[in-house]
């Protein structure tokens, strides 16, 4: 029996379907398809292996009926957008890749060796293809996916029943606006009577050893189906170091030293005597033109109170234009609160998000696109200021190294083989803080305890993600395009 058979047979069963895809018949596994038919039990049975061991990788999320797909905010918020075979395809395949990604390091965690890593690969690889092709071929599959793959909200509705939102925002609110206003209040002080609990270091990014001085620009990038530049992997380094910012850390003991998580027998630590710094890069949307974003990942020891977690950590992005200069820079802390805008470009800011929605707090205002320095409080590591880097004047200085994010993701086991830094829900292991009882309505889950890119919630009132597409456009307005001169 054809495939065109086949297709519309499966178009007479869409009306008695549910939420999963419409599967092909075996029938059609012949041929260069001979054997593909027992993908899905493969999958099955490898998702439960990963479950079991407690590896899965929360980088990315699980589309619903479709285990060789997974996806991110940025790809779904493209789902209402495609147009023609060719943004189908490219979108399909991007959802492939991030599940055959998030799979690396599910085997290695695993302990699977590298030959049968290289054979499942291998395998998987086809299987996505195959499946692929047969069930997404169909229109009334398609666009079933369209609506489903769609990251999970980090949000707890349930929380927030239990805990009457609609009445809880006025205290949210008001614990909100109390903290803001003292961080501003920080901010306003002139630098030099800001008080310090320990030595200034400054730290600054490791320069390379054979700098590149190439000029960088995203427009003369190659994009793909979605306009998202592509640079070599040369490229993104030369911006990661330029734009690395240098910490201004006011040091009253090792706690405040930046160093490399790791995992012993009695659960998390940081070693602060390797300065290492984990980056990673990503995509927004800003108006018309894709935005790409820069964020740095600084982890310190806790500072050995009581109630304290072993680690903390600050997030720093640096969200750059099609020019690659930078847009703005934000901080946020690894448990998801203190999201601060610095813009740097002078945007437009929208008016008043309004009640229900947790408006952009800016301590600072606009910055300058110069080399800058991010002051740091000693302890608790909350950004104290922006400052231009000639006006960090400092007792000590020190370097740290740039690293991969995904390094985290495998490493090593005491006792021999690799774990993740993240737990299968996107939360560091016994890194929740002291939770304040007024956020628990908010819906936010674990609120003090560090998290995973991509599942950082900041706003206690209204949904946001850190990781929205359009986040940096819910603060601020797009700038106007202008229009093309006419002809003559």
């Amino acid at each position: 029996m054809t495939r065109r058979v086949h297709a519309l047979l499966w178009l007479l069963l869409l009306g008695m379907a549910g939420c999963g895809p419409i599967l092909p018949p075996p029938s059609v596994y012949v041929g260069w398809y001979k054997g593909f038919d027992t993908c899905r039990d493969e999958y099955a049975a490898m998702d439960a292996r990963v479950a079991s061991a407690g590896v899965g990788d929360a980088a990315y999320y699980r589309v619903p009926g479709y285990p060789y797909l997974r996806i991110d905010r940025l790809l779904a918020s493209y789902a209402k957008e495609i147009e023609g075979p060719e943004q189908t395809a490219g979108w399909i395949r991007r959802m492939r890749e991030l599940d055959q990604e998030s799979r690396e390091f599910e085997y290695l965690n695993l302990g699977m060796t590298f030959n049968q890593i290289g054979q499942q690969r291998d395998r998987f690889l086809n299987c996505s293809r195959t499946l692929a092709t047969f069930e997404l071929d169909d229109p009334g599959n398609l666009e079933k996916l369209k609506s489903t793959a769609q990251p999970d909200d980090a949000y707890s509705g349930v929380a927030r029943a239990v805990g009457l939102y609609p009445l809880a925002v006025p205290l949210l609110r008001s614990r909100i606006q109390a903290e803001q206003e003292a961080v501003r209040k920080d901010f306003d002080r002139p630098l030099p009577e800001l008080d310090s609990g320990g030595v200034l270091t400054l730290w600054s990014v490791k320069p390379p050893e054979e700098p590149d001085y190439e000029e960088v620009n995203f427009r003369r990038a190659l994009p793909d189906e979605f306009g998202l530049p592509g640079l070599t992997e040369t490229q993104w380094l030369t911006l990661t170091q330029r734009y690395a910012p240098s910490l201004w850390i006011e040091t009253a003991s090792d706690a405040d030293r930046p160093g490399l998580p790791r995992l012993t027998g009695s659960g998390v630590d940081v070693d602060s005597t390797q300065a290492l710094v984990n980056y990673s890069i990503s995509f927004s949307r800003f108006g018309k033109d894709p935005v790409m974003q820069i964020t740095y990942f600084f982890w310190f020891r806790g500072n050995g109170a009581p109630s304290s977690p072993a680690i903390d950590g600050l997030l720093w992005r640096v969200t750059l234009d099609m020019d690659a200069k930078p847009l703005a820079y934000e901080s946020l802390h690894a448990s998801g609160h203190s999201h601060y805008w610095f813009p740097v470009q002078p945007l437009t800011r929208r008016e008043n998000a309004g009640y229900w929605q947790q408006a952009g707090f800016l301590p600072q205002g606009q910055v300058a696109e110069q080399d800058r320095a991010v002051r740091l409080k000693a302890g608790n590591h909350a950004v104290r200021r922006v400052v231009p880097l000639a006006s960090a004047r400092a007792e000590r200085t020190a370097t740290y190294e740039l690293r991969r994010y995904e390094e985290l993701y495998t490493l090593p086991l005491p006792s021999g083989g690799s774990h993740s830094l993240f737990s299968p829900d996107g939360l560091v292991p016994g890194s929740d803080g002291p939770d304040p009882s007024w956020m628990w309505s908010s819906g936010v889950r674990h609120p003090g305890a560090l998290k995973q890119y991509g599942h950082h919630t900041p706003a206690y009132v209204g949904r946001e993600h850190f990781d929205a597409p359009f986040l940096l456009e819910s603060v601020f307005i797009p700038p106007a395009i202008p229009s093309a001169a006419p002809p003559g």
